[in-house]
């Protein structure tokens, strides 16, 4: 399973970085069951946002309605 889809959530200045999921749709409900409903969010592919060369990725897969978080090891 790849995840690519890059969740952000913008509150006021700069977007903040929630986590890397497996398509848009389960970025926004992750998204819409543990954060203020209200908050903008957006989601895109990992490919079209300029991420730093070192950034760890906080992958997040909902397994049985319940998410689950791995993230990226160092090289």
């Amino acid at each position: 399973m790849e995840l690519h889809f890059v969740l952000l959530l913008k509150m006021g200045g700069e977007p903040q970085y929630v986590g890397t999921f497996l398509n848009c749709e389960v970025a926004h409900a992750y998204a819409a069951e543990n954060f203020i409903p209200d908050l903008r969010t957006i989601c895109m592919h990992e490919d079209f946002i300029n991420l730093p060369s070192d950034f760890q990725h906080k992958y997040i897969h909902i397994d049985h309605n319940r998410p689950v978080l791995y993230v990226q090891a160092k090289k």
